[in-house]
C-alpha cells in the first residue's frame, strides 16, 4: 500500500516514514505527479523461489530467518533485481522477484535472473535448505492494482504464471522456460529436461535446467562484414607495434549492438596471426563500483596464473615476481582484493591510511604491467569501459603514459556530459598518440551480407532485407537478432541454403522486436527521470518525428508543460532525440526508430489509445481546411485509438489519393487495410460502418474491392485485379458466371438485340426515368467494375468475358441514363465483335458509339471511346482510319493530361507503324513509350519493351 496524493495531508515525519516502504519506481512517479502513468507493459525475467523447509508450523530461530532473508536479498540485489512479494503459508515461504522492473532494467536481465537463481540455490545448499526455483521471461503488466485508498505495485502476465508453475514443478532444482533458455543460452549452459504439462497450456511446455559453469566464447571463424577502414587501421597499428613502434591508444566508440565487440574479436584474430599477445578485461555493470575489477582478468594472464588457480598458487606466483624487490614484496597485501590473494596485512600496510593504500596499490599494479610488457609487445583491451570504476580509469591512463610497446584499446559506448563522462577518457582521447574510431551503422548491403552470413544463405527476400534494415537501421546486433526472431517466429524459412518468405507483408508489419533488443533500449530509458520518460512516451505516440507543438498540446500533465523544452534539451544531450528543424517551429525526432518502438511498447493499451485519439483530434482541428496531406497519418492514429469507422474513412481517402499520383503499391496497402478492418469490425458483431455520404456498408465494401482491383491493375497484377473486382461485383449481387458464361452471354445478347432493334424501330420512344440515388450509386459502382474487367479480359485475350462485361456495361449505362457510358459500352462491343469476328455488327456499334459520344460533346468521353475504336480498325487493317482516330484521341488525352491513355495511344501507333513496315519509326515510338511508362506503369513498360523486340 502507498500514500496517494490528494488524500488528507500527512505529518512530515509520517510521510518520511512511509517513503521508506514505497518502491523507488512508485515513489518517483508519485513525486512527479504521474501516478496515473505508473503502469507499464515491460519485458522482465520473473523468479519464483520456494523454501519448503521454512514454515510457520515449524519453529526456527530468528537468526535463521534473518540469514535466509539476507541471502535472498543479497542474491537479488547483487544482480540489480527487485523483490516484489514474500509470502509464508503452510507449504513454506515463497519469494517473487524480477529483473527488469524500473528503474533497474538492463539488456541482460534474463541472464541476471538465471545467475541470481543459481546463486540462491548454491547458498541454500550450503545452509542445508531445499529451494524450488522457477524462472520465466516475457512481457507483463507492471503497475498498481487496488483502490484509491489502498494500492499495491505488482506484476501480472503469462510469464509470472509460468514462473510459478515451474517453481511448483521444481524439486530442489531450478527450472527455466523456453524464452529464458533462448535468451540466456549464449552465456549460460542449459540442460533440456522432459517437457511438462502446465495448467492453462494446451501443449507440453519445454523446460530447461541451468548449470553454474559459464560458457566460453571462441574467436569467430567467419569473415567480418564491413568496417574495412577500421580493420585496416588496426592491422597497421599491430604491424607498427611489431616493427618496434611505441604503441598508442585506440578508443572505439559505438552504441550498444553497433559491432564494437566484433571489431575487438577481429583485432584479437589479427594479433593472433601476427603472434602478438592480447589481454582482455571487461567492465561489468555489477562491478562498476569495485576497484580494478576489469583489470583482474588482465593480471591473471599477465602474471601467468593457471586457469583455476587457488589463492595459495596465486600468492606464490606474486611473491616470486616481487622477490627481487623487498619494498614491493612488503606491499603485496595491497593486491589481495584485486588478485584475490588472501594475503594477511603486515605492519607496514596496516599502518597506511586510505589514500596511501590506494596510491601504493596503483603504483604496484603499474609496475607489474611494466614488468610483463618489457618482455614483448602486447595489446591490452578494456571492453565495456562505460562501466569502469575510477581506479581502473586512472590505471589505464598511467599505463598509456608510462609503458611503451603497448597498444591500449578502450571500447565504450559514447559518453555524454549528462552521464558524467570520466575526465580520464577525455585525457586519453587528447593524447598525441590516440585515435578515436567512432563506429557508424552498416549500409543496407552490408546489413544484408551480415544477416545472410548468420542465416547461412546467399541472399534474403527483398521484403525481409527491407524490414531488417528499416527497423535496425544498420545496427549489426539488432539486425542479427531480428533475423533470428523472424526465423523462430516462422515468418521466414531457411532450408537447403535458401531463405524463403513465409509471412504476408501484413504479418511482417506487425512483427515485434526481440527481447534482447528491447532490453538494451529499455535499460537506457530507465535511467531517465520520470518527467523526461513521460515526455518520451507521449512523443513516441506522435511518431518517429514529432513537432513540439503537438507534444505540448497533448501532454497529459498540464502543470509540467512549461518544463518540456528543458526535458527535450536533456534528451537531445543524451542522444535519444535530435532537433530536426527549429523554424518555423521546433520539430524533434527519435535518434533511432527502435528507441521510439520500445518506448511506445512500454505503455498500456489504454494509455496509447487516449494519446492517439488526442493526436488525431489535434490534426483534424489544426488542419481542418487542408487534411489531404494527413490522410495516412489520421488513418493510423484513429486505428490505434480503436475508432474503426474513422480509420477506414481515412484509409479510403489515402488510397484514392495514392492512386491519383500513381502510387499504386501504397494504394494497395491502404485498401487492403481498410478491407481487413471492416471484416474485423463485422466479426466483432458490429454492423459494417456506413460512409459519411450515406452509402450502405455493402456498397462501401464493394467500392473498396473495386478500388483495390484498380490499384492492382495499375501495378500490372491483372489476376489480383480481376479477383478483387469480382469480389466487389459479388457483393453487389452480380457474380461472374465462371462455369456458365455461354448461357449468360446468350441471354444478354438476346436482350441487347431486342433493345437495339427497338431503338431503330421506335427512335421517338422516351428513355426510362433515372433511378433513385441509392440505386444509381450501386449501378454506377457495378458499371465501373465491368469496365475494368472488360479491359483485363481483352488484355488476356478472353473474348467471351470481354463480351460479357461489355454487354453488362451497356445495360447498366442505359439503366443509369448516362449517354457517355453508353458510348463507351458500344465502343467495347465494337472491339469485341471485331475479335469474334462479327465485322458487320462491329461496324454498326462503331457508328453508334461515335454518334452518341459526339452528341454528348464531352472530350474525356470522346477520348475514351476513340481508343477501343482505333484498336478495332487496326485489327481490320484500316491503317489510315486507325491513325486518324488515334491522332484525335492523342490530342484529346494530352489536353486532359491523361498519362495512362497517352501511353495506350503511343502503343497502338507503334503497332500501326510496325504493321505497315515502318520498323524504325515503330521502334522509336516503342522506346519512347517505355521511357515514359517507367515512372508509373509496368504494363505499358512491358508493351514498350515488346514493341522494341
Amino acid at each position: 500500500p502507498f500514500y496517494t496524493p490528494g488524500s488528507p495531508p500527512l505529518l512530515p515525519k509520517a510521510e518520511a516514514a512511509l517513503r521508506a516502504y514505497i518502491p523507488g519506481t512508485v515513489l518517483t512517479r508519485l513525486v512527479a505527479g504521474q501516478s496515473e502513468w505508473l503502469s507499464e507493459l515491460r519485458r522482465v525475467a520473473v523468479l519464483f523461489v520456494s523454501l519448503p523447509d521454512i514454515r510457520p508450523t515449524q519453529p526456527y530461530a530468528l537468526e535463521q530467518a534473518q540469514r535466509v532473508m539476507s541471502t535472498l536479498q543479497t542474491a537479488i540485489y547483487r544482480y540489480e533485481g527487485s523483490i516484489n512479494k514474500i509470502s509464508v503459508d503452510d507449504k513454506g515461504s515463497t519469494l517473487i522477484a524480477a529483473m527488469g522492473l524500473p528503474p533497474l532494467a538492463h539488456e541482460d536481465d534474463t541472464v541476471r535472473a538465471v545467475r541470481a537463481a543459481l546463486a540462491i540455490q548454491a547458498e541454500f545448499r550450503k545452509m542445508g535448505l531445499r529451494s524450488n526455483i522457477g524462472v520465466a521471461s516475457g512481457r507483463v503488466f507492471c503497475g498498481s492494482i487496488g483502490s484509491a485508498r489502498r494500492r499495491e505495485y505488482t506484476m501480472i502476465g503469462s510469464a509470472v504464471n509460468m514462473a510459478a508453475h515451474l517453481m511448483q514443478a521444481a524439486n530442489d532444482d531450478i527450472l527455466c522456460d523456453a524464452a529464458t533458455y533462448h535468451i540466456a543460452r549464449p552465456h549460460i549452459r542449459f540442460e533440456a529436461l522432459p517437457p511438462l504439462s502446465v495448467k492453462g497450456k494446451p501443449e507440453l511446455v519445454p523446460v530447461y535446467r541451468p548449470h553454474p559453469q559459464e560458457k566460453t566464447s571462441a574467436l569467430p571463424k567467419t569473415e567480418m562484414v564491413g568496417r574495412a577502414r577500421e580493420k585496416t587501421f588496426l592491422v597497421h597499428e599491430l604491424q607498427s607495434l611489431l616493427r618496434g613502434g611505441t604503441g598508442g591508444v585506440v578508443l572505439i566508440e559505438g552504441e550498444a549492438g553497433i559491432g564494437k565487440s566484433r571489431l575487438v574479436e577481429e583485432l584479437q584474430r589479427q594479433a593472433q596471426i601476427l603472434h602478438i599477445n592480447t589481454f582482455l578485461g571487461r567492465g561489468d555493470a555489477l562491478e562498476q563500483n569495485t576497484p580494478y575489477s576489469p583489470w583482474r582478468a588482465i593480471f591473471h594472464r599477465l602474471l601467468n596464473f593457471p586457469p583455476a588457480a587457488d589463492p595459495e598458487t596465486r600468492r606464490r606466483r606474486v611473491q616470486e615476481l616481487l622477490a627481487s624487490n623487498p619494498d614491493q614484496r612488503r606491499l603485496a597485501p595491497l593486491l589481495s582484493d584485486v588478485l584475490r590473494l588472501d594475503l594477511p596485512e603486515n605492519d607496514f600496510t596496516a599502518s597506511m591510511d586510505v589514500a596511501a593504500r590506494a596510491q601504493n596499490r596503483h603504483e604496484l599494479l603499474l609496475q607489474l604491467v611494466q614488468a610483463s610488457i618489457t618482455r614483448a609487445p602486447k595489446v591490452l583491451i578494456l571492453e565495456d569501459a562505460h562501466w569502469l570504476d575510477s581506479a581502473s580509469w586512472r590505471l589505464a591512463v598511467a599505463v598509456s603514459q608510462q609503458i611503451e610497446s603497448l597498444l591500449l584499446v578502450i571500447v565504450t559506448r559514447p559518453f555524454t556530459a549528462a552521464e558524467h563522462h570520466p575526465p580520464e577518457y577525455a585525457q586519453l582521447a587528447a593524447a598525441p598518440n590516440a585515435h578515436v574510431l567512432a563506429l557508424a551503422p552498416l549500409s543496407a548491403e552490408e546489413t544484408e551480407t551480415l544477416v545472410c552470413q548468420h542465416l547461412g544463405v546467399p541472399q534474403l527476400p527483398a521484403p525481409v532485407a527491407d524490414l531488417i534494415y528499416r527497423k535496425a537501421e544498420g545496427n549489426p546486433l539488432f539486425s542479427i537478432e531480428l533475423a533470428f526472431a523472424l526465423r523462430d517466429a516462422g515468418l521466414i524459412a531457411v532450408r537447403r541454403g535458401a531463405c524463403r518468405l513465409i509471412a504476408s507483408p501484413a504479418d511482417l508489419d506487425r512483427f515485434s522486436l526481440p527481447e534482447t533488443v528491447q532490453g538494451i533500449v529499455t535499460s537506457r530509458l530507465d535511467r531517465l527521470p520520470p518527467p523526461e520518460h513521460l515526455a518520451l512516451k507521449v512523443a513516441s505516440v506522435i511518431g518517429r518525428v514529432f513537432p513540439y507543438q503537438i507534444l505540448e498540446d497533448i501532454y497529459p500533465v498540464p502543470q509540467d508543460k512549461p518544463n518540456l523544452p528543458a526535458y527535450l534539451h536533456r534528451l537531445e544531450n543524451l542522444d535519444i532525440t535530435t532537433l530536426e528543424a527549429s523554424d518555423p517551429e521546433p520539430v524533434y525526432a527519435f535518434r533511432h526508430g527502435i528507441i521510439q518502438e520500445v518506448t511506445y511498447n512500454l505503455m498500456l493499451y489504454s494509455q496509447r489509445r487516449e494519446l492517439h485519439r488526442a493526436v488525431a483530434n489535434w490534426y483534424e482541428e489544426r488542419f481542418a481546411g487542408n487534411l489531404s496531406q494527413y490522410y495516412p497519418l489520421l488513418a493510423y492514429h484513429w486505428q490505434q485509438a480503436e475508432d474503426i469507422p474513422d480509420a477506414i474513412r481515412y484509409l479510403e481517402k489515402a488510397g484514392q489519393q495514392a492512386m491519383g499520383v500513381f502510387a499504386n503499391r501504397e494504394a494497395v496497402r491502404f485498401f487492403e487495410q481498410a478491407i481487413r478492418l471492416t471484416e474485423q469490425y463485422s466479426r466483432n458483431g458490429q454492423p459494417a460502418p456506413e460512409g459519411r455520404a450515406g452509402l450502405s456498408g455493402t456498397l462501401q465494401a464493394a467500392r473498396r474491392y473495386r478500388q483495390l482491383g484498380e490499384a492492382f491493375f495499375g501495378l500490372g497484377n491483372l489476376s489480383e485485379s480481376r479477383r478483387h473486382l469480382q469480389k466487389g461485383l459479388q457483393l453487389l449481387g452480380r457474380p461472374l458466371p465462371e462455369k456458365r458464361l455461354s448461357g449468360a452471354l446468350a441471354r444478354l445478347g438476346w436482350q441487347r438485340a431486342r433493345r437495339l432493334l427497338r431503338a431503330f424501330v421506335m427512335p421517338e420512344k422516351r428513355s426510362p426515368p433515372p433511378p433513385a440515388p441509392k440505386t444509381a450509386a450501386r449501378l454506377t459502382e457495378a458499371l465501373q467494375a465491368y469496365q475494368r474487367i472488360a479491359e483485363i479480359a481483352f488484355l488476356a485475350n478472353d473474348a467471351r468475358l470481354t463480351l460479357f462485361a461489355a454487354l453488362n456495361l451497356l445495360n447498366l449505362a442505359e439503366k443509369i441514363g448516362s449517354a457517355a457510358e453508353r458510348a463507351h459500352g458500344y465502343s467495347i462491343m465494337c472491339l469485341t465483335s471485331g475479335i469474334l469476328p462479327w465485322r458487320g455488327l462491329a461496324d454498326l456499334y462503331q457508328r453508334i458509339a461515335l454518334r452518341i459520344a459526339r452528341g454528348v460533346g464531352d472530350s474525356p468521353s470522346l477520348a475514351r471511346i476513340l481508343i477501343p475504336l482505333s484498336r478495332y480498325t487496326v485489327g481490320q487493317g484500316r491503317w489510315d482510319e486507325a491513325r486518324s482516330l488515334l491522332e484525335q484521341a492523342q490530342s484529346l488525352v494530352k489536353q486532359l493530361g491523361d498519362l495512362p491513355r497517352q501511353g495506350l495511344c503511343a502503343d497502338i501507333l507503334a503497332s500501326v507503324a510496325h504493321y505497315r513496315g515502318q520498323f524504325a519509326q515503330s521502334a522509336i515510338q516503342a522506346g519512347q513509350l517505355y521511357r515514359d511508362a517507367r515512372r508509373n506503369d509496368p504494363v505499358q513498360q512491358a508493351w514498350g519493351l515488346l514493341g522494341q523486340v
